[in-house]
Parts: C-alpha cells; structure tokens; sequence
C-alpha cells in the first residue's frame, strides 16, 4: 500500500512539474508575441510619418542629462514636424540657446531601417519660412515604450 501511494504520488508530482513547465512557457511566448506586436505597430508608425518620440534623456560628450518628456518631444505628422528639445551644447553670442523649439514642414525625408539591430535611421530637412533645419534621428526598438 506504501509503495503504491509513493507511485501516485510521484506520478502527481511529474504531472505537476511538465504542466508549470507548459505555463511558463505560454507565458514567455506571450511576452514575444507582444513584443513582437509592438515592434510592428512602431514600424507602420515610422513607415507612415505618423508619430511621436517623448525624449526623457540627452547625451553630450558622454554626459546623461535627464529631461521632462512632456516639455522634450519630437513629433512627426506626415509633411508635418513638431520639435521641442533640451540644448546642451555651446552656444555663440550674447544669448545662450536653451532650447529648440521648431514647427515646419518636412523635406527630402529618407528613412533606413535595420531590422536585425532593431534601429530606424531618419534624415529629413525641416523648413519653416526661409529657414532650413536638418534633422538626424535614430531609433532603436530597445528605447522604445508603447503606451495604449
């Protein structure tokens, strides 16, 4: 009687195991598959001109600045751009840049995606009036958080 009760519970125990093994699975192949789902969303958004980037830090020379991404935006609307950056940079003359602030229409845009690095590399000029603005952007899946 002793044995058969060590067998069941053995074979309970093996039960139990392969089907948290099955459950951890399902679960880490939901995680690729909204992953993957959220990859393709950001494509169509960047292959369409239809998005928007909150920038919440900014690099210089090494140096990690944080920003408030409400006030720290790009954003593209077709033939249309929006930008609101931080400027950390040098600045000639009497007043310092603090910031960028441009609205415009957008010109010569060239997009070039790597799929396998996960990373969109933009060129685009924005002009506004006489003014003419280059804009070098790239965007790596890894930054990236989409928020439904």
């Amino acid at each position: 009687m002793k044995k058969i009760a060590i067998l069941l519970s053995a074979v309970f125990l093996f039960l139990a195991c392969s089907s948290s093994k099955e459950l951890s699975s399902t679960r880490a192949e939901n995680r690729k598959l909204k992953k993957l789902a959220e990859q393709a969303e950001i494509k169509k958004a960047i292959e369409s001109r239809k998005y928007i980037i909150k920038v919440n830090r900014l690099y210089n020379g090494g140096a990690r600045y944080d920003l408030i991404s409400t006030t720290n935006f790009v954003i593209i609307n077709g033939e249309i751009a929006s930008i609101s950056l931080g400027y950390m940079g040098g600045s000639f003359g009497s007043r310092r840049i603090t910031g960028i602030n441009l609205n415009g229409h957008t010109n010569n845009y060239k997009m070039e995606s790597n799929e396998t690095k996960g990373i969109y590399k933009i060129q685009m000029s924005v002009t506004y009036g006489s003014d003419k603005f280059d804009v070098y952007l790239t965007i790596g899946m890894e930054d990236i958080v989409v928020l439904l």
